[in-house]
């Protein structure tokens, strides 16, 4: 078993606790674009409505992508403790 202070325990951690940072950027950006699009056309609140959907949609991307990743490194990690290479 891994010592949960090492080095590389701390780095997969941070790694996943990332994930609410980038879904946090992730709708700011699109709400953000979605603002500056409206001022531009007109459109007012439609296109920052959109925007936030792209955003939010972007977010949960990044958090399945980050869930594969988890479940992927939690396999390898558990069949290299039962002495199986991945």
């Amino acid at each position: 078993m891994q010592d949960p202070d090492s080095p590389s325990s701390f780095f997969k951690m941070a790694r996943f606790a990332s994930v609410g940072l980038e879904m946090g950027i992730a709708v700011a950006i699109g709400a953000g674009a979605g603002y500056l699009a409206d001022n531009h056309f007109g459109t007012k609140p439609w296109l920052s409505l959109v925007g936030l959907l792209i955003g939010v949609a972007a977010g949960f991307k990044g958090m399945i992508d980050a869930a594969k990743k988890a479940k992927a490194s939690l396999g390898s990690s558990k069949d290299k403790e039962d002495g199986h290479d991945a």
